[in-house]
């Protein structure tokens, strides 16, 4: 029942987003930057005042020491992380005209890095830049070709001058870990693999079915004949019994089978229109796919929300183009 209603979820916050967005082109700009400031000062004061701050807010919270960081209003420091993501996402999508603009994103982007510490988004978002990189140099023009041959240098100097200092962080231990052996990368850390087992094995278990929808409660029973099985022994290295399917694609695909590749196809698609007026929409379009792949669940309401949003800008520019077509036609 629970997933069900999760699933329903994600249309009913989506169309109710394209609705009043629809009515009224946009949002307020000073209630998002007050949401941002928001989980900033609480993930400042977690990070050098009281670690246990806003607890009694959530139901469970990180309070944890050691090697990762601050969990801000979120269960916890990668959730945190997504968070950021996501309202990077919705600035891009409805306030890149503004003048505060890069000052929002810069404020994300240290509370993914800085407060967050989550190693999960921080890899990962390496990985999409670097993707992003390749698709600025496809584009074959000497502007675009520099700035990739820059960032690339960069990285390469800056990467293994900073890995003795961050070592003492999980990301940093992951990092180097990731360098020393990307083989055995995935079954180095508990965490790392239990994402991993989450991501991969419904997308397995999607294609061995043949696309057929394995419906609701099942994944257990799966992953404890995989686990037996001993097919994939060497890829597992935690395992612990649960019913949830920690990511967001692999829940759908494993569940909903097929239909799946409607929302898939949704996003992407929707995300290419925006790109044709801002090159940007891919980085971020990689982005919202790589926090769906994650352990995020459809039932959060952002997720509609920021689908419904991305419909809404996708439509708009059509809409746009439609009547600049038909007043040239005209002309």
């Amino acid at each position: 029942l629970r997933s069900l209603v999760n699933y329903i979820s994600i249309f009913i916050i989506a169309w109710a987003t394209y609705i009043v967005l629809s009515d009224r082109e946009s949002f307020s700009f000073n209630l998002f930057k007050k949401c941002v400031y928001v989980w900033l000062v609480f993930g400042l004061v977690q990070q050098f005042v009281y670690r246990p701050f806003g607890s009694f807010l959530i139901s469970r919270l990180w309070v944890g020491y050691g090697d990762r960081g601050m969990s801000a209003l979120a269960p916890e420091p990668t959730f945190y992380a997504i968070i950021c993501v996501l309202f990077s996402i919705i600035c891009f999508l409805n306030f890149s005209n503004e003048k505060e603009y890069k000052r929002i994103q810069i404020l994300l982007l240290i509370q993914i890095v800085l407060l967050s510490r989550s190693a999960t988004i921080i890899m990962f978002g390496g990985f999409a830049i670097m993707v992003y990189c390749i698709f600025i140099l496809m584009r074959r023009n000497l502007a675009s070709f520099m700035s990739v041959i820059i960032v690339t240098a960069i990285m390469v100097i800056i990467v293994p001058i900073l890995l003795p200092y961050i070592t003492q962080y999980r990301v940093g231990k992951l990092l180097s870990l990731f360098i020393e052996n990307p083989a055995l990368f995935i079954t180095s850390d508990d965490s790392v693999n239990e994402r991993f087992t989450h991501a991969f094995f419904p997308i397995h278990g999607f294609c061995t079915n043949y696309g057929l929808p394995h419906f609701y409660g099942n994944f257990q029973e799966y992953l404890n004949t995989i686990y037996n099985s001993g097919e994939f022994s060497e890829y597992i290295s935690f395992f612990r019994n649960n019913s949830r399917i920690m990511s967001g694609f692999g829940s759908i695909f494993f569940e909903l089978g097929f239909i799946a590749i409607l929302l898939v196809y949704i996003i992407i698609h929707d995300f290419i229109i925006i790109g044709r007026k801002r090159q940007s929409s891919f980085l971020f379009c990689l982005m919202f796919l790589i926090v769906l792949l994650n352990a995020m669940p459809f039932s959060n309401s952002l997720i509609g929300f920021v689908i419904g949003n991305i419909i809404y800008c996708s439509d708009k520019i059509l809409i746009k183009k439609h009547l600049s077509c038909n007043v040239t036609t005209h002309i």
